[in-house]
């Protein structure tokens, strides 16, 4: 930095902006699917014998791939992500959700797992604690296993 820069640096100069942070995404009328919101899992729902389940693979519509396979409004997994990491958790594979025709068994998206564990409170806790219970994900949207 020049001594003559008043300015100084600013780190927002880098950042690419977040057109959705901050917005009431629920207000707009589009073609996306709506999201379930509220409830979210708990760390006790995710538990297996030996720790936390995690999905050992991606499902074929894992919201991580590339593509908007499962239709979510644009900036969605972007918010889904900052409000787990915000909270310390995780973000629940929606293939082993309640209602959907896969197990009832919920596990860790193993997406998320990938990118962001490492960034998840419960997630590094556990790592330093023992296992995780690493599943398959169930067969959904014609998965090929």
């Amino acid at each position: 930095m020049a001594a003559d820069d008043e300015e100084g640096y600013d780190l927002a100069d880098e950042v690419e902006p977040d057109e959705d942070y901050g917005r009431d995404l629920d207000d707009e009328d589009d073609e996306y699917e709506d999201d379930e919101e509220g409830g979210g899992t708990s760390a006790s729902e995710i538990l297996g014998p030996n720790g936390p389940r995690v999905c050992a693979a991606e499902c074929s519509t894992c919201i991580f791939r590339p593509g908007n396979l499962m239709r979510l409004r644009p900036g969605r997994v972007r918010q889904m992500v900052r409000d787990s990491l915000a909270g310390g958790g995780f973000i629940t594979c929606h293939s082993t959700l309640p209602g959907t025709p896969g197990e009832k068994t919920r596990a860790v998206c193993a997406g998320f797992f990938k990118a962001y564990g490492h960034q998840s409170n419960l997630l590094r806790v556990w790592s330093r604690l023992g296992d995780f219970d690493m599943i398959e994900p169930p067969c959904l949207h014609g998965d090929k296993k």
